[in-house]
């Protein structure tokens, strides 16, 4: 048996605490004992022998009788295992105890094909999956919006109109902040951020991933503000072929992040083109204008 809890159902007895009290303070034998507590000489003895067997107590003979003593080392021994410490050290080390069932069982809920399928309102259900959305992004990096974008919109599946709320989810549980103008976005635990001016965050290195230098409308007007700056190597404009954006068009008709059956894009494409719209579901897919989930359902991201 534990000895932590051999001893807490020892201790479970009142005449046992009290026989405990009294050697606590002095010495004394069974007839002395079973006067002071009103109980049978029999019952101490047959207390006292459990408090022995256990290595509480101990007897030594004086004349005609036994003469009982506390060892204090022995009670501190177990009473020392009673810290609220050493009882979460009992719970890392019973097998029988599965600490991660709880937060195994929210991600089994919210995140399905490595994707976030929505966003929680229970306060532990938003620091569990917003702690696995933040662990996708590096610490000790910053990310402007546009980065912070790509990475939610690769974690994040069809059900999730949009990122903002999700950033800002992350911000209210603390977990993600950023500057003042919204320029830059960080992981609070990042150990370069702790206690820095959250103003600029111009020690923190830039991320490299996803791309920094992929163009858009934004990173490009501040390109032109500060050419040498953190976006001097920015991708020129990108442009579209008349193929692509023709199946742009097309994806358009398609409601954002709704999932669909091969049979629903294929019905929607029909009434918009000529085409044979097995082959342009194709296209769309290689052209990342599709998605296909691995229960066969497809969805759209937004496109820019």
């Amino acid at each position: 048996m534990d000895e932590l809890l051999f001893f807490l159902k020892l201790l479970a007895d009142p005449a046992r605490l009290n026989i405990i009290g009294l050697l606590a303070e002095n010495t004394y034998s069974v007839d002395e004992l079973a006067a002071t507590l009103k109980l049978s000489a029999s019952t101490v003895s047959h207390h006292l022998t459990r408090l022995q067997k256990a290595g509480l107590v101990s007897a030594q003979t004086q004349q005609y009788y036994n003469i009982y003593t506390l060892h204090e080392d022995a009670f501190y021994g177990y009473t020392d295992q009673l810290t609220l410490a050493h009882l979460a050290e009992r719970v890392h080390k019973n097998e029988a105890i599965d600490s991660e069932a709880f937060t195994r069982q929210i991600m089994t809920q919210w995140i399905k094909d490595e994707r976030l399928q929505g966003i929680p309102s229970q306060r532990k259900h938003r620091q569990v999956v917003f702690g696995w959305l933040a662990d996708k992004f590096e610490p000790d990096r910053r990310y402007d919006e546009d980065q912070v974008w790509d990475r939610l919109g690769e974690w994040s599946g069809p059900d999730i109109k949009e990122y903002t709320s999700l950033y800002r989810a992350m911000i209210d549980e603390k977990l993600f902040a950023r500057t003042a103008d919204g320029r830059w976005y960080w992981r609070t635990d990042s150990p370069l951020a702790q206690d820095a001016d959250s103003s600029t965050m111009e020690h923190l290195p830039v991320a490299t991933t996803p791309n920094i230098n992929r163009y858009t409308s934004r990173r490009a007007a501040l390109q032109a503000h500060d050419p040498e700056g953190v976006y001097a190597n920015l991708e020129e404009e990108p442009r579209v072929s008349d193929r692509r954006r023709e199946l742009m068009r097309l994806a358009l008709h398609l409601k954002s992040r709704r999932p669909y059956s091969e049979a629903e894009i294929e019905q929607t494409l029909a009434l918009f083109t000529d085409e044979a719209v097995t082959a342009v579901r194709a296209e769309m897919l290689d052209e990342k204008l599709l998605h296909q989930k691995d229960d066969g359902t497809y969805w759209r991201d937004t496109i820019s």
